[in-house]
């Protein structure tokens, strides 16, 4: 059966063999026009359309002085992601159906996020179109970075994209986003006079569950990186404090896909420790009895 299959491949594909060996550039993807064209298919991003892309992303409202960045004692977060393409039905029908490839890809997919720590992608029976789709997409995602570190005052924060931490609408931490939060976790335990707020942040649109909103969803991310926090680095619990923010405090416009995705993040702030007493309890003073009944 195999046999047959690959004698029928090479007699169907023989022609275009033949093309490509008398002129190899009919295999090349031609650069984009502009940076809009690039969601075609047709063409390819160039260096200076993914910088194009990336400065026309939406700035966050500066409500303060301009934040400079500090990296000294971070380290350098790696993103690890895999694009898997799955093929069983071809555009071209006269290629027979196969019926392994997507199921294939499928396992190699889970392969690759549960041990190996990759944030791993797949795409079931693309077009070519679909392909440079998507890899053009990546380029610019990748390309303006989902990580950034920002210190005003005293304050220091690192804001993690969403989808680095939770699949969409999931505050379960997947395996990629708990390698990069354990090397998180691991620089800021080095600040020992600091306490760590996490907060959790979500887009405008309606979380999809008929008993949580957006304020749920965002609480229970924000507590699950502060677990994760607690159980697997050496940060003393005292010092952590989860919040969820909901749609509440955006820093881009939820008017396009793009600052959608920008709102959608997890901050952890590096505090003074004083923070942690503006939020205890008042505790009652001794000497005079409180108004009222007695006990």
């Amino acid at each position: 059966m195999l046999e047959c299959r690959k004698d029928f491949k090479r007699k169907l594909f023989a022609e275009a063999i033949r093309k490509l060996e008398a002129d190899p550039t009919l295999a090349d993807v031609p650069p984009c026009a502009s940076a809009a064209d690039a969601t075609s298919g047709q063409c390819h991003m160039t260096g200076a359309q993914l910088e194009q892309v990336q400065a026309a992303q939406p700035k966050a409202a500066e409500a303060q002085p301009p934040a400079r960045l500090k990296s000294a004692h971070l380290p350098q977060i790696e993103r690890k992601i895999a694009v898997l393409f799955g093929i069983n039905e071809y555009s071209d029908k006269r290629i027979p159906r196969l019926e392994n490839a997507v199921p294939d890809v499928e396992a190699v997919a889970k392969v690759f996020s549960e041990k190996l720590g990759y944030e791993a992608r797949i795409v079931r029976n693309p077009t070519k179109a679909d392909i440079f789709r998507t890899l053009n997409q990546l380029s610019a995602e990748v390309e303006k970075g989902n990580l950034q570190v920002r210190q005003y005052k005293n304050m220091l924060t690192v804001d993690v994209a969403e989808q680095i931490f939770f699949d969409t609408g999931s505050f379960t931490l997947k395996k990629s986003g708990q390698e990069v939060l354990k090397k998180v976790g691991d620089a800021i335990a080095n600040y020992p006079d600091k306490a760590i707020r996490v907060v959790g942040h979500t887009d405008n649109v309606p979380y999809k569950s008929g008993k949580w909103t957006n304020w749920e969803l965002s609480a229970m991310r924000a507590t699950t990186v502060v677990r994760f926090l607690q159980d697997k680095s050496t940060i003393d619990p005292q010092r952590l404090v989860s919040a969820g923010r909901g749609q509440y405090e955006p820093v881009a416009s939820n008017d396009t896909p793009e600052g959608r995705q920008k709102n959608r993040r997890i901050e952890i702030t590096l505090l003074d420790k004083s923070y942690l007493e503006t939020m205890a309890p008042q505790q009652a003073t001794t000497g005079t009895a409180p108004s009222g009944d007695s006990h």
